[in-house]
């Protein structure tokens, strides 16, 4: 079981209630109702076209939707906010600006009254959080994929949004990285000073989802809704060796694999076997 020094708060930050969406007469969210707490890691799991990223964008008040409730602390979402911070697959950071000044400029928008000397500190600071302290003069054509990403999660982290949005940030990565990144991410999001950012991460890798997540949030056939629901009871904070070597992980990993097998053949309109293999 998670002890009680790493356990996400009780109160309820994100709040979905019967949130349905749909683009045109396309429906592509039914009857969504998530209710994430304070400090919680959360993982919306599915496959491609299963509606994680607008889930994730209504949340970030980048989609309105259709139908339903969607608020952050008790207050409605209906634009983006300072309160919410986003991380994409493509890095997006600015090409014509440094390392270093994308994320002052980050801190910039957060942060007005900050002078420059002052924001540039902060930024470098940021960096060095997620080890590109070496890089900072540095301009996006110059890094490669794994080091922009850590400056996009550097960005996001400089606007010290309580909450952290990031929609399959690893996807686009060799598995090397992927793993460099998964691990930077646990250790920086448990090592957040004060309140512990609340997060929610898109993907459709099963063993990322268990490794990172204190949730696991399965989303069905377009139009979505949820389907399950997995508790990922596994201490904190976690060692990748000694987590896979684990009963516990091998028992979730079945799990969680069949139920998402299952779904995406019949999404695919497939045969299921008993196994959860699909034919």
């Amino acid at each position: 079981m998670i002890s009680d020094e790493t356990n996400p708060g009780s109160e309820t930050r994100i709040s979905l209630e019967n949130v349905s969406f749909s683009y045109g007469e396309k429906s592509v969210l039914r009857n969504i109702n998530l209710h994430i707490k304070n400090g919680e890691f959360v993982s919306l799991l599915g496959a491609s076209g299963s509606g994680k990223t607008t889930l994730l964008r209504i949340i970030a008040g980048l989609e309105n939707p259709s139908s339903g409730t969607a608020t952050d602390a008790g207050h409605a979402i209906t634009a983006p906010s300072l309160q919410r911070s986003f991380v994409f697959q493509n890095y997006s950071l600015f090409p014509w600006l440094s390392l270093r000044e994308n994320i002052a400029l980050a801190i910039k928008k957060a942060h007005p009254e900050l002078k420059r000397a002052r924001r540039l500190v902060l930024a470098r600071r940021h960096l060095e959080l997620v080890g590109l302290a070496d890089s900072v003069k540095k301009y996006p054509f110059e890094l490669s994929g794994g080091m922009q990403q850590r400056g996009a999660i550097a960005r996001a982290l400089a606007l010290g949004a309580p909450v952290l949005l990031m929609d399959e940030p690893f996807g686009a990565l060799d598995p090397v990285n992927r793993s460099r990144l998964q691990d930077l991410l646990l250790s920086v999001w448990r090592n957040t000073e004060n309140q512990r950012k609340t997060v929610v991460f898109v993907t459709h890798d099963v063993d990322e989802a268990i490794l990172l997540s204190d949730r696991v949030v399965m989303l069905g056939s377009s139009p979505a809704g949820i389907i399950d629901e997995i508790q990922i009871d596994l201490p904190r904070p976690r060692s990748r060796r000694i987590l896979t070597e684990s009963n516990e992980f091998r028992h979730l990993r079945e799990h969680v694999q069949n139920r998402f097998r299952t779904e995406v053949s019949r999404a695919l309109g497939g045969i299921v076997t008993g196994d959860g293999d699909a034919i």
